[in-house]
């Protein structure tokens, strides 16, 4: 018998290689990137810092960082330049509106008075209103100009002041600019010095502004052209280039029905609140960079021009110049001082600066705009009238209500003020009346983020703030949902009709809304065209995609066909059957009801509340099509679907078919779009919808999603089969 032979055990084996430690390309290029990331986070974070601290302090190198009481304690008043009006200092604000009557220049006062009287740099949204009758006879004029009525606005600080101390002023204003003649003097008017000194920080604004109008021939031609309109009614070279950033607007060039006098009869008056202490030759050096630096002041006409001999009036004209807070500061006046001191009653020099003053740039929306009674036309049956020998009788006055509203505004607020501005260029002054109110409420609510109320009752801001969160949870809603259906594995407590009718309801959606988007026509641009499309695909196409993957199951794979199917889990089938049996009738009622709602049109758009302002404009073709499809198919469609899963998740006591938070978003969207609505915060509104029956229902399907979120548990996105169905 053999003796089994065995191996040595090797207790020692000695060292174990190891593996070569590698470090992986793509953990490298993702770090390597999240580092780049915070590197370009925090460049553009200081690169915004910095903007808002120019924007907040934008002439931080002229600042004397001490306060009065330090300066005069040290005895350097002579040093620095105070604010002629500081936070204290009450004053008025005066204006003069003047209308151009004759060719050749001659002006006519049509108002002369205090807008507002005893306001301080705390004050903001003051409002006033003032009755002006304009004369017409200067608008009969070939070429019209913006400033044919125009109104020189200046405040005038409340005794005692520091211009009691006032020993004279200096100006910014270069050699080559000349001041345009804003107040002709009444006869035996004798000038001041002081009066002098709050001309020179007045200005002048324009109460006229073009726009389109409708032809008042009745359908007959109009008599030729005149010669200030060229054959294609566009401005020439030089105008254009006069209308760069100028003030100054004419109808040269432009035909009679683009180019129609209107009033502007709203102005926010603003007056910039700045009162740190400057110091002296920071401010002096500021000033005369502004005398000879036409980039600084704004006046690049003038020195484009500058060089010819012959330069025009006009071409002088100080309301070429653009002026904004950022580039001028309160650098346009300094006011020389001799002011006593209290001990020895020496009077010694100081200085003042005068305050900023302006208006926000085209802040009046349509309805703001009174269309001038003139005929421009020279209609040929006028003229044939009146060669019958009939008598017209014209009217020679325009009577208007000019709105003018006080702030005292940031820096901050000054530089968004001229930003929104530029937004506001031209409206379709021959528009329905709904979409000129609507427009109305865009231009009011757009500068309320600059701090202006087009009215002490307005509740622009508010409405904006509501309206914004509510976009927001409407944003985080569409994605939440998309995320819920892509990831959802399992199609336990989900509604399987509610679903297939949500998937299937994009699809329609999508096509009736891009043939009433007019994507596809001829005078749409590309880049409109693929916005359009790439808006509606992910709002409605993706919604199916999603959809459809989880209630039929698709699971991805690696190789042809990469699409399968997964069959149904015992649970899923329990889901089903819970939803589907003995629930037949339900589910017609649902459906029944559902359409009895939407084809019942006097009961849903019974309104609970009036709508406001004029009826909306009548559809076109295409449009009405697809609002009647979404009206009467869609819509019903969708609210059945939410009834099928509400349905369902009250029988399983479970939540399901969106995130709970997305439920509680939908309800914070719902109440933030009806908001308008609460008299605490619509305030007044041109043009609103009525709150309907309608209305009042689909709220109440929000309000069902959240209470069935806050009382029911979710269902887990994987249910195991272990776990029962009730």
């Amino acid at each position: 018998m053999s003796t089994p032979t065995h191996e040595k055990l090797q207790l020692d084996p000695g060292t174990v290689k190891r593996r070569r430690t590698s470090v992986n390309c793509k953990c490298l290029l993702v770090s390597g990137g999240i580092f780049a990331g915070l590197l370009a986070v925090l460049g553009i974070a200081k690169i915004a810092v910095n903007i808002s601290r120019g924007i907040r302090s934008p002439h931080a190198f002229m600042y004397e960082n001490r306060t009065i009481a330090d300066v005069q304690a040290a005895g350097e008043m002579a040093k620095v330049v105070r604010p002629l009006v500081d936070e204290k200092q009450k004053f008025d604000v005066r204006a003069k509106v003047w209308s151009t009557v004759s060719d050749d220049g001659g002006l006519k006062e049509v108002w002369n008075g205090v807008l507002f009287k005893g306001v301080t740099l705390q004050d903001k949204h003051v409002h006033t209103k003032v009755a002006l009758s304009v004369p017409l006879e200067g608008f009969k004029k070939d070429v019209l100009e913006n400033y044919d009525l125009r109104a020189y606005l200046t405040i005038v600080p409340h005794q005692p002041s520091l211009l009691d101390y006032m020993d004279g002023f200096e100006t910014w204003k270069p050699t080559l600019v000349t001041k345009q003649h804003i107040s002709p003097l009444a006869p035996g008017e004798v000038r001041t010095t002081v009066d002098e000194a709050l001309d020179s920080f007045g200005i002048s604004i324009p109460l006229i502004d073009f726009h389109p109008i409708k032809s008042a021939c009745g359908g007959k031609e109009a008599t030729q052209s005149s010669d200030n309109e060229t054959e294609l009614g566009e401005s020439t070279d030089e105008e254009t280039f006069h209308l760069g950033k100028s003030d100054v607007e004419t109808t040269k060039g432009r035909k009679a029905l683009k180019a129609h006098p209107y009033v502007v009869t709203r102005t926010d008056f603003r007056v910039a609140k700045m009162t740190k202490l400057y110091n002296l030759k920071e401010y002096e050096r500021h000033q005369e960079r502004l005398r000879k630096e036409m980039a600084t002041n704004g006046c690049l006409l003038a020195q484009k021009l500058g060089s010819e001999p012959n330069m025009t009036a006009s071409q002088r004209d100080e309301r070429n110049c653009y002026r904004t807070f950022s580039t001028r500061a309160n650098s346009e006046t300094l006011i020389r001082l001799l002011v006593s001191t209290e001990k020895s009653g020496e009077r010694r020099a100081e200085a003042a600066y005068a305050p900023f003053i302006d208006v926000t740039p085209r802040n009046w929306g349509p309805l703001d705009l009174v269309p001038i009674p003139v005929d421009r036309e020279h209609c040929a049956q006028a003229e044939s009238s009146l060669a019958d020998g009939a008598t017209v009788e014209e009217q020679k006055y325009l009577n208007v209500t000019w709105n003018v509203a006080y702030s005292a505004s940031s820096p901050a607020k000054l530089f968004i003020a001229d930003t929104v501005g530029r937004f506001n260029r031209r409206y379709n002054t021959t528009d329905t009346e709904f979409q000129k109110a609507r427009m109305q409420q865009i231009v009011e609510q757009r500068h309320r983020l600059h701090g202006q109320k087009f009215s002490p009752y307005g509740r622009r801001g508010r409405n904006r703030v509501l309206h914004t969160v509510g976009g927001i949870a409407n944003f985080i809603h569409i994605n939440l949902s998309l995320l819920y259906w892509y990831t959802r594995s399992s199609t336990v407590g989900i509604s399987i009709i509610g679903a297939s009718i949500q998937a299937g309801i994009p699809i329609v959606d999508f096509t009736g809304g891009i043939l009433a988007s007019k994507a596809f026509e001829s005078d749409t641009s590309l880049p409109a065209m693929l916005i359009t499309v790439i808006v509606k695909v992910y709002r409605h196409l993706a919604v199916t995609f999603v959809v459809l993957k989880a209630i039929l199951r698709v699971d991805f794979l690696d190789s042809f066909p990469f699409l399968a199917m997964m069959p149904a889990s015992y649970l899923e089938r329990a889901s089903l059957r819970l939803e589907i049996r003995g629930q037949t009738k339900f589910v017609l009622g649902i459906l029944i009801a559902s359409f009895s709602l939407y084809l019942a049109s006097p009961l849903r758009k019974y309104p609970l509340i009036a709508h406001v302002g004029p009826a909306p404009d009548i559809p076109d073709t295409n449009t009405a099509l697809y609002s009647n499809l979404q009206e009467y198919a869609l819509l019903p469609l969708e609210l059945s679907a939410f009834a099928f899963q509400l349905l369902l998740n009250y029988r399983a006591k479970t939540f399901a078919g969106q995130y709970k938070l997305a439920a509680w978003l939908g309800l914070i969207e719902f109440v933030c779009n009806i908001s308008v609505w609460l008299p605490g915060i619509r305030g007044e509104d041109h043009v609103r919808p009525a709150f309907t029956v309608g209305d009042l229902f689909f709220g109440g399907v929000m309000l069902g999603w959240a209470v069935q979120a806050w009382l029911y548990p979710g269902v887990e996105q994987d249910v195991g089969e272990d776990k029962d169905m009730n």
